[in-house]
């Protein structure tokens, strides 16, 4: 398990688990605990202007002060600028530049064409066969393992 509201903690956990798959070691689950501060559709107990939502009958507003001290934004930048790798001066620029909405209007943006439904069940049926036959053989790999911990690849039953 990983602190999710630790930006460094979330990239190291991906970037080992992306060096185990191109290693051709499979994939891994990435398991981030944090928190959501607003409820599932975000409007209960929030208040404009202010972050969280308070007032909710399953958790303490307590509860989610906690949390959102750790706001994984927040604690980045600290780092960042304690560390002079960045100024408060250019935290706050970029602060400002990303709350700033876009420029590009949505009409210029390349509209892409929906493909054909026939296309799509293809590809998909293709993906489901592929990924059932993949599945198929490593239980058979699997199995074969179990029986016999030494004919693994690597040499060993691990």
């Amino acid at each position: 398990m990983v602190d999710g509201n630790d930006v460094l903690a979330v990239y190291h956990a991906a970037k080992q688990a992306v060096a185990k798959a191109r290693a051709g070691d499979g994939p891994t689950i990435i398991e981030c605990k944090t928190y959501r501060w607003y409820d599932h559709y975000g409007a209960g107990g929030a208040k404009i202007g202010m972050d969280g939502a308070f007032g909710l009958g399953y958790r303490s507003d307590q509860e989610l002060r906690e949390w959102m001290a750790k706001d994984p934004v927040a604690r980045f930048r600290s780092r960042l600028v304690a560390q002079n790798v960045l100024s408060e001066q250019r935290a706050d620029e970029i602060v400002a530049q990303a709350a700033r909405p876009s420029r590009m209007p949505l009409s210029s943006q390349k509209p892409s064409r929906c493909p054909m439904p026939r296309t799509v069940c293809e590809t998909s049926s293709r993906r489901a066969s592929s990924l059932a036959h993949k599945l198929k053989e490593a239980q058979h790999v699997e199995e074969h393992e179990l029986c016999d911990p030494g004919s693994h690849p690597r040499g060993d039953a691990t």
